[in-house]
């Protein structure tokens, strides 16, 4: 660290870092895609078309409560309770087991085609519902055309809007999958107040014209965007299935828990609306009432628990709501009374609906490798997806034994079957116990006086021969122009040459921090061959494939330039690729703004504000910190930051054709 009173000496492991203003006048979008820039308009209609296509998918599903109700009771009274509920168990798990296929075409770019398809066959099938009249009929339309459709759909959805968004990723997505429940709570009205009126028939029909106008308006939303939705030029095809999974004990733990806890998780949706009619002797309105109270608290219930987890952990929450549910569907068995089946619907609903958005949230310290984190979780959700299958049959066929019928269903067996394959679950969740990734890597170098040559700038070692090219730069007292290059800094500023040079001189014999001079190439300006500035690799830790850049000092001359985000681009390639580190970190002063926009413009990520961090100069100092990772400068980062270098990019008044931020979009 810089001292005021001994700026000739500088440590090995300096903390912070200061950035000198750099403007390179791009706006700092409120969304971004990958870096790219998404108006708020833009980033709100994305969300929107995607709570229209999961208000389609999920709530169709959860409203097929109400369907089961009827088929049993009225519409196809031949059929068992276990042979109906297969129709709405194929439909859910083609939607989840969908994702195997809808993931990697997603990543390839056809998001556009499986809109079409998917809304093609979703209407379709619900068309086809209302003239079937047979149980092999409404099985083919509702269970398998539906779920194939709505399985080309669900995955793509939630990939769009989380890639789209990054510091209020966790919002939009809660926003978007909230349309599952409030499609449930939609489509249960509907059924419950049109079937009387109009029959079956027509009330089928009215709900797939409703279907048909929300896949219209969110195919509009979703692929307008361009940005997003183009599909890449060059991308590596996903497998679809990775054996390493297979051979990886917390990768099986997760699978079986989630498995045990999706067998018991939708059952008790399928059955409350029969349960109430046939038990309790409500009225259809009554039944399917209760069926919407139960989802209208799944909405309360995942905000709620989120915000639980984020402060407890998912891995917690996660258990927490597994033992909780199966808990409530033992206690099930005592609702002999409305009030009481109401109070457990409600409790229910309100709990068990944050076991759909936690488990992918603890995947991610499951998963041994980062990049195949997508391929990885697509597996378990897959494999676990069985349990949606084989749960409501499996429950049907208890609640048959011993009974005349779906008027007489023994629904002691669907509530025991629920309970104890729900806490059984959870159970596997605490024996699950996430490591970090196992790291193989070569060990990573450490910087050497090797030169690093750029299009406009180049860096090589710092030495005592750059003391008079940057003090003529950069040195001066307080009153002049150049005092606020120092404003942030440790050290400065300076309005005696001798003493910078003993600044210089340091710098130039210290290893951690090892500084660079940036020497401007740009020959028709009279700094050619010159130093217009200087940074360093500092707080440099081999062992954790860690570094950081720091120390940062851009001089009149280099910002507001393409050399200032040239500097970063070879030190950043630079440390990740010659010398084999997969972090690079940037700390700078709280208050410094034109360096918080740099940062976010150039790719780093925010990690937070270390408050009252230090005192520097006299005055005390928050720190926030930033950082990229090898795997995002290798996905996005660099390719964006070469195509902005390029001399292409640029018109003959020296202005861009296109913004970083574009670029990194077009690069994803």
């Amino acid at each position: 660290m810089f001292s005021e009173k001994t700026t000739h000496t500088v440590p090995a492991t300096s903390e912070v870092t200061d950035f000198a203003p750099i403007n390179e006048n791009e706006d700092q979008p409120e969304f971004t895609s990958s870096g790219s820039t998404i108006s708020v308009l833009r980033g709100c209609l994305q969300v929107l078309g995607a709570f229209f296509i999961l208000f389609n998918v999920w709530g169709l599903s959860f409203a097929f409560g109400s369907f089961q109700s009827f088929y049993a009771l009225e519409y196809i009274q031949s059929s068992t309770a276990s042979d109906i509920a297969w129709i709405g168990t194929i439909q859910s798990w083609l939607l989840i087991v969908g994702g195997l296929l809808s993931g990697p075409l997603f990543d390839l770019g056809y998001y556009k085609e499986m809109i079409f398809i998917g809304s093609s066959l979703g209407v379709l099938g619900m068309m086809m519902l209302s003239l079937a009249n047979q149980y092999y009929a409404i099985f083919l339309s509702q269970g398998v055309c539906m779920g194939l459709g709505f399985g080309l759909l669900y995955v793509p959805s939630i990939a769009l809007v989380s890639r789209s968004f990054t510091t209020r990723r966790a919002v939009a997505l809660g926003v978007s999958t909230s349309g599952a429940p409030a499609g449930g709570i939609i489509y249960t009205v509907m059924f419950n107040q049109l079937i009387s009126n109009l029959g079956f028939p027509w009330t089928v029909r009215c709900m797939g014209f409703v279907m048909l106008a929300l896949f219209s308006a969110a195919a509009v939303l979703l692929v307008v965007p361009e940005r997003n939705t183009k599909r890449p030029e060059r991308t590596q095809r996903r497998s679809l299935l990775d054996t390493q999974a297979f051979k990886d004990i917390p990768f099986w733990s997760f699978t079986v828990a989630n498995f045990f806890l999706y067998l018991g998780y939708i059952t008790p949706f399928y059955y409350i609306p029969t349960y109430a009619e046939t038990k309790l002797e409500t009225s259809r309105t009554l039944a399917s009432n209760i069926l919407m109270i139960s989802q209208a608290c799944s909405i309360i219930g995942r905000v709620v628990l989120t915000i639980f987890a984020h402060h407890y952990g998912s891995m917690i929450s996660w258990i927490s709501c597994g033992i909780l549910s199966g808990m409530l569907c033992i206690t099930w068995i005592s609702a002999s009374s409305l009030a009481r089946f109401i109070l457990f619907a409600s409790f229910y609903g309100g709990i068990s609906g944050a076991l759909i958005p936690l488990p992918p949230s603890v995947f991610s310290h499951v998963c041994p490798d980062p990049k195949r984190l997508g391929t990885w979780l697509g597996m378990a959700q897959s494999l676990s997806s069985f349990a949606t299958l084989l749960g409501p049959p499996i429950a049907g066929a208890l609640a048959s034994i011993g009974s005349n019928g779906s008027a007489d269903l023994n629904y002691l067996g669907i509530q025991l079957f629920s309970g104890i394959t729900m806490c059984f679950g959870a159970f596997q969740v605490i024996a699950l116990r996430p490591k970090g990734p196992l790291v193989s890597f070569a060990p990573s170098l450490l910087p050497s006086s090797k030169t690093i040559p750029g299009r406009t700038i180049s860096l090589e070692k710092l030495e005592l021969k750059h003391a008079d090219d940057l003090f003529a730069l950069t040195g001066g007292d307080e009153s002049t122009p150049n005092a606020p290059l120092w404003d942030y800094m440790f050290d400065g500023p300076y309005s005696d040459a001798s003493q910078f040079k003993d600044s210089i001189a340091a710098k130039s014999t210290s290893t951690d921090p090892f500084f660079f001079a940036i020497i401007d190439k740009r020959k028709t300006l009279p700094t050619f061959g010159k130093a217009i500035g200087y940074l360093s690799l500092m707080r440099i830790v081999p062992e954790h494939f860690c570094i950081e850049v720091g120390h940062v000092m851009y001089s009149s001359a280099l910002q507001r330039t393409t050399g200032a985000t040239e500097a970063i681009y070879l030190i950043a390639q630079h440390a990740f690729h010659d010398l084999g580190y997969r972090r690079l970190e940037w700390k700078l002063n709280a208050l410094n703004g034109p360096s918080h926009r740099a940062a976010l413009r150039l790719g780093f990520t925010f990690e937070g504000t270390f408050r009252q961090h230090m005192i520097v100069k006299g005055r005390s100092r928050d720190t926030a910190w930033y950082a990229m990772v090898k795997d995002d400068w290798d996905a996005t980062l660099k390719g964006a930051l070469e195509m902005w270098l390029d001399e292409k990019n640029f018109k003959e008044d020296g202005s861009q054709v296109k913004t970083l931020q574009e670029l990194r979009g077009e690069s994803a």
